[in-house]
């Protein structure tokens, strides 16, 4: 991604350098501030870029989806200024919610997000035809894109998670983001990859492998047919400076201002300041890998004053000892913030 300009923004709630000519990346409509793809341009949408917050499924007590709760999410991360919303993806739990609840979800997301930023929902289901049947519901709820995703169980070859992947890219004409997810089962490997990435509507690959040297093979293999996404499993300073679009990520759930901050630096070459954002941010991103994603964020943004309800059983909540050490890990991130001058009263 390029910035318009002589230099990039300064992050939220840092003042630009005085007498500079600093660019006010907020000022800027979010298609001025992109380079279009090819097929980005034929497909004529919105691209992809930055930081995209996977969300949590906000839920009330009789676990049906919490409208209330979920708006007021929604507004707590625009206003954070990330660049887009993933509902729907492991954070929000896509693996226990029925259908009925995805898609009042992303109906309640896409109607609060009004066109602000693109809303890419996570697309998983139990079989490629209602897979598929999903991508095409997602796209009359007024999503941007999809994530898709294959969960197998027992042996499935390269053949069937192409067919699979293929089937649900067709389905819609909307941008497909691959999502390469280990904990769901078989995975796609590089030439597969190579093969969707022939397909005109498959844009994207967000890979949560944490081998950063796959999508050395993956750009090896697809040059620029397939923007890669960093997940919270990479070191996402390391991915976007092999060219990485953007980390689409749950821990920007809990810490969107700091998200935004950290991918404002990286693009604006403010080296410096973004490794120490990403040292700070790694111990959350470790924290995620280490528990239920869906668990700790919502247990994170509850100690940061957004309770989102439940989560779905048999996921159980924290130990006291972990509650104590998520605790510590937000504080430091506050502190880190505080030290560069940031806002610490936002995370």
């Amino acid at each position: 991604m390029e910035v318009s300009g002589d230099t990039a923004a300064e992050p939220v709630g840092r003042a630009a350098p005085a007498g500079g000519d600093a660019l006010d990346y907020d000022a800027l409509d979010y298609t001025d501030r992109l380079d279009y793809t090819d097929k980005e341009k034929e497909l004529g949408t919105i691209p992809l870029r930055g930081i995209v917050s996977y969300m949590v499924t906000p839920l009330d007590d009789d676990m049906h989806v919490d409208e209330r709760a979920t708006r007021r999410l929604v507004e707590r991360l625009i206003e954070s200024g990330v660049d887009g919303l993933s509902p729907l993806g492991f954070v929000g739990e896509t693996t226990y919610a029925t259908g009925e609840q995805k898609r009042e979800l992303v109906r309640i997301v896409v109607d609060q997000v009004a066109g602000r930023v693109p809303v890419v929902p996570g697309v998983l289901a139990a079989s490629t035809s209602e897979a598929a049947a999903l991508c095409e519901d997602v796209r009359e709820l007024g999503a941007a894109g999809i994530v898709a995703m294959c969960q197998t169980w027992g042996e499935v070859t390269q053949d069937e998670l192409v067919r699979h992947f293929a089937r649900m890219a067709a389905s819609t004409d909307l941008p497909v983001t691959i999502y390469r997810q280990p904990a769901l089962g078989a995975t796609l490997d590089v030439a597969s990859i190579g093969r969707l990435a022939a397909l005109p509507n498959v844009c994207y690959l967000k890979d949560a492998s944490g081998k950063t040297g796959f999508l050395l093979s993956v750009q090896g293999q697809v040059g620029d047919a397939v923007g890669i996404f960093a997940a919270s499993a990479h070191i996402p300073a390391l991915v976007l400076q092999m060219g990485g679009l953007g980390w689409m990520s749950g821990p920007a759930c809990v810490i969107p201002a700091t998200a935004r901050d950290f991918y404002r630096y990286a693009v604006s070459g403010a080296q410096e300041d973004m490794w120490k954002l990403q040292r700070a941010i790694w111990p959350l991103c470790s924290f995620f890998g280490q528990h239920s994603s869906s668990v700790v964020a919502k247990t994170a943004l509850a100690m940061n004053g957004m309770p989102v309800g439940p989560w779905f059983e048999p996921q159980t909540r924290l130990h006291s000892g972990e509650e104590d050490e998520l605790r510590q890990i937000l504080s430091r991130i506050r502190q880190v913030r505080r030290e560069m001058g940031l806002d610490s009263e936002v995370l």
